[in-house]
């Protein structure tokens, strides 16, 4: 009894021709590039300096977990309008400064919006940095400590909060509150 070809397991497959062979290759080679480019996309994303800033809500982050909802993204850079801006690993214009308060140092705090933060003036030119500097040539033994918490857009409401959560926990022995008039205009 001979074996039905058309129900056989052991028939085997017609040959793959070159051409067919060179598409299985080609689309092979596609999809490998492809799945390199996306895990090297990821690893950059991850890895790679933030994008640079064009505009100051390059400069924020968003935070609904927190009342006060934004303050700068950390390591976010770029100069905007001429004027170079730098946000700190905590999220602020200026040097980071440690949490607790050394004994031997007094403490300011300063709350305010784009006023304190800086905005058209470099980070020597703030207001906070310029009163630290003042301090610092008049009462060199003082050993005073500015702490600028200025987040651009912030009111009264944004800057209490942010006091409550944040700023305190620097420990001040002072807390300067910058007002504007427009801050009344925005009650959030």
């Amino acid at each position: 009894m001979s074996a039905d070809p058309k129900t056989s397991t052991n028939a085997t497959p017609p040959p793959i021709s070159p051409a067919r062979r060179a598409s299985y290759a080609g689309i092979t080679l596609l999809l490998l590039i492809t799945v390199v480019a996306l895990l090297a996309e990821g690893v950059y994303r991850l890895v790679a300096a933030p994008p640079e800033v064009f505009d100051l809500s390059g400069l924020h982050e968003f935070r609904p977990d927190r009342e006060w909802l934004y303050r700068g993204r950390a390591g976010a850079a770029g100069e905007i309008f001429g004027t170079y801006y730098e946000i700190n690993a905590d999220g602020f214009r200026g040097p980071v400064h440690a949490e607790t308060n050394p004994e031997d140092r007094k403490r300011l705090v300063v709350m305010g919006d784009s006023i304190a933060f800086g905005f058209g003036v470099d980070v020597e030119e703030t207001f906070p940095r310029v009163i630290e500097t003042l301090l610092a040539s008049r009462l060199p033994k003082a050993k005073i400590e500015v702490v600028n918490l200025g987040v651009g857009g912030y009111n009264a409401w944004n800057e209490a909060r942010l006091l409550e959560d944040v700023g305190l926990a620097y420990g001040p022995d002072v807390v300067l509150v910058q007002f504007s008039i427009n801050d009344l205009n925005d009650p959030t």
